[in-house]
């Protein structure tokens, strides 16, 4: 989920126009997915309880951080973007199955994380990534917005007609 500083609109829409440009020029990609991940984020007031958000890691292919750098490139010129998270040293491509905006406790960790394995699924996957969504919480305890940008369709690949030769059609 992004963070926005600063003037909050204003950085918020930066951030979206960056999504925006980027999407408009990226083909759809694919990519490698392998187990389960949780992330854990620090309590805060009044409890003072972690929370848990629970993910699908993604391989780290070189296309992965070619479009990460690409991404950060135009977030970072935004003087308001809050990087910390998504910095290249710090950041862990993954994607987001549970995440509450109240929080998730440890006890409904578990429960999810018991019922997705139930099957002895290895969330071994190949997907095709078709958009960029951005979660963006307005002020603490506001507001979540999803943003989705749609990329570009994937390039086809066309192959020539084969060429016969005269006896190839004669059948010799």
């Amino acid at each position: 989920m992004a963070k926005v500083g600063g003037s909050e609109q204003e950085s918020v829409d930066g951030m979206l126009r960056c999504v925006e440009e980027f999407c408009k020029k990226t083909p759809c990609f694919k990519v490698q997915t392998v187990g389960l991940g949780i992330f854990v984020q620090p309590g805060v007031a009044p409890t003072n309880k972690p929370t848990f958000v629970l993910t699908v890691p993604v391989v780290r292919s070189e296309e992965v951080s070619s479009h990460h750098k690409a991404l950060m490139g135009e977030s970072l010129s935004n003087p308001h973007f809050e990087a910390e998270y998504y910095l290249p040293h710090r950041w862990t491509p993954h994607i987001t199955l549970a995440q509450r905006d109240d929080g998730m406790d440890q006890e409904v960790l578990g429960m999810a994380v018991t019922h997705l394995t139930a099957n002895h699924a290895s969330f071994d996957w190949e997907i095709d990534i078709t958009c960029i969504i951005v979660r963006v919480m307005h002020g603490p305890g506001g507001k979540t917005v999803d943003h989705h940008f749609m990329l570009q369709p994937r390039p086809t690949v066309t192959t020539p007609p084969a060429t016969t030769t005269e006896k190839e059609e004669e059948g010799v």
